[in-house]
């Protein structure tokens, strides 16, 4: 619960911790449901938690490379939900002919 919580607090998704760890998306859920999370992960976190948390003692390179992450994070999910809603319009105008 933990590792989810700063995550979160990070305001990263799994997706976005994924490009830091080199991981899958399903290990970073499995790690969260089952609160089995891998040594180096949760400690890989922590210390970016606390580079965000404590910004003006640190340069501040871990928070920069948060917040690019969670821009990539949000472009392609708009990317996905653009690509979604503009394949549903294709279907509903092919239901009217």
């Amino acid at each position: 619960m933990e590792f989810r919580f700063l995550r979160k607090e990070l305001g990263m998704s799994q997706a976005a911790l994924v490009h830091i760890m080199g991981k899958d998306v399903q290990s970073v859920a499995r790690w969260e449901k089952q609160s089995q999370v891998p040594k180096m992960a949760d400690r890989m976190l922590r210390v970016i938690y606390r580079d965000c948390a404590m910004e003006s003692c640190f340069d501040g390179s871990l928070k920069d490379l948060v917040d690019r992450l969670n821009d990539i994070d949000q472009k392609a999910y708009e990317k996905m939900r653009f690509r979604h809603s503009g394949s549903n319009k294709k279907q509903k105008s092919c239901r009217h002919l």
